[in-house]
C-alpha cells in the first residue's frame, strides 16, 4: 500500500526536468529553422478539469504541410506532451489537423491522432490512446496565439472496450512560431 502513494504523490522535479528538455528542444529548432521543414513550432500549457483536475499539461507541437483535408488547408502534427498530478503521464504522438480561416487572420483548428502514453493510470487503461485538439486563434505575422481543448483517451465508447477510459482532458494556451 505504501508504494501506491509514493507512486501517486507529486514529483515536481522530473516534470521540471521534461519541460526543461521541450524547451531547450524548442530553443534549438528556433534558433536553427533552416535545418527544420516545419510549418510551425508550438509550445503549449493549461489546465486540467473533470477528472484531470489538479493537473497541468505541456505539450510541444511540431506542424509540417499535409494535403487539405475536406477541402481546409492541413498539417501533420507530432507531439511531445505530459502532464502532472496524481494521474501524471507522458505521451509522445502524431496526428492529422485541419484549419478554417473564416476572417483572416482568425481561425478554427481540430486535430485527431494516436498517442503512446508511457504509463497507464487508473484513467487511462491502455498505453495507446487517441489525442484530440479544438482551438480558437490567431495569427500575428509569424506569430500564432490559440485557445483550445486537449484530450487524451483510449477510445472506449467508439471501440467498446472493457476497462478504464475516462481521458484526461485540459484547457491549453498554445504560442507558435510560423516557418
Amino acid at each position: 500500500m505504501a508504494s501506491s502513494a509514493v507512486n501517486d504523490t507529486f514529483r515536481p522535479i522530473p516534470l521540471l526536468l521534461r519541460g526543461m528538455g521541450c524547451f531547450v528542444f524548442s530553443l534549438f529548432l528556433f534558433l536553427y529553422p533552416q535545418t527544420t521543414r516545419a510549418d510551425m513550432l508550438s509550445v503549449e500549457t493549461g489546465r486540467g478539469f473533470h477528472r484531470s483536475s489538479h493537473s497541468e499539461i505541456f505539450t510541444l507541437r511540431y506542424h509540417w504541410d499535409a494535403p487539405d483535408l475536406l477541402g481546409l488547408p492541413g498539417h501533420y502534427e507530432a507531439l511531445l506532451s505530459g502532464w502532472n498530478g496524481k494521474r501524471r503521464a507522458s505521451a509522445v504522438g502524431l496526428a492529422r489537423s485541419a484549419r478554417w480561416h473564416w476572417s483572416d487572420p482568425w481561425y478554427l483548428s481540430g486535430s485527431a491522432g494516436i498517442a503512446y502514453l508511457d504509463r497507464t493510470t487508473d484513467n487511462l487503461g491502455t498505453r495507446y490512446q487517441m489525442a484530440f485538439h479544438l482551438a480558437l486563434g490567431r495569427t500575428f505575422g509569424r506569430w500564432d496565439l490559440s485557445a483550445g481543448y486537449a484530450h487524451f483517451s483510449n477510445g472506449k465508447l467508439l471501440f467498446n472496450w472493457d476497462g478504464p477510459n475516462n481521458g484526461e482532458n485540459f484547457i491549453t494556451i498554445r504560442l507558435g512560431h510560423l516557418f
